[in-house]
């Protein structure tokens, strides 16, 4: 909110899917250490121990399908409401 006001600058549609491939540079790069370390950060390689919401989307693998989704959706609703914004101003 505060560099939309102060410097008026605005996420683009384009800066929506950079993050998102960004976030997935993120995930690859902590796979990677999780392998080297024998971690499981970010519960890329399984899911925890005891009950989390993760239990509800399936199993190792499939629920990080399901995750990157959710967060894709969450990136768009974020995005909403500037999307109608730029919609009306221009429309």
């Amino acid at each position: 909110v505060y560099i939309t006001r102060v410097f008026d600058l605005y996420p683009t549609t384009r800066g929506l899917f950079r993050s998102f491939g960004l976030l997935q540079l993120y995930v690859l790069v902590v796979l990677g250490l999780n392998l080297l370390l024998g971690s499981n950060y970010v519960y890329i390689l399984g899911k925890p121990p005891t009950a989390s919401p993760l239990d509800y989307l399936g199993p190792w693998p499939w629920y990080l399908l399901v995750v990157e989704a959710l967060a894709l959706l969450m990136f768009f609703l974020v995005y909403l409401p500037i999307g109608w914004r730029k919609a009306r101003q221009t429309g």
